[in-house]
């Protein structure tokens, strides 16, 4: 559980953050080491909308993300959270 602007997180896993982009919802993406309440690390933001206008789908968008934000350092795979 953590905060993003004011806001309580609940981790979820990557199924659960399918359902909730299909249903037009909002999950934040981080990779897995990183403390979703630390000022070091960023949150990434998607929904639908953002999803339609990059012009990919939750798959392909998980494969930039991990590309360019998960390493040795900060974890090999994203973890999704929802607003509780």
């Amino acid at each position: 559980m953590g905060e993003i602007k004011g806001r309580k997180m609940k981790r979820i896993n990557k199924r659960q953050a399918r359902k909730i982009i299909e249903n037009g919802g909002t999950i934040w993406v981080i990779p897995h080491k990183l403390n979703i309440n630390s000022m070091w690390s960023i949150a990434v933001d998607i929904n639908k909308d953002i999803l339609n206008r990059l012009e990919v789908d939750f798959d392909t968008f998980l494969e930039f993300f991990k590309s360019y934000n998960c390493n040795y350092e900060a974890g090999y795979y994203p973890a999704y959270y929802t607003a509780d």
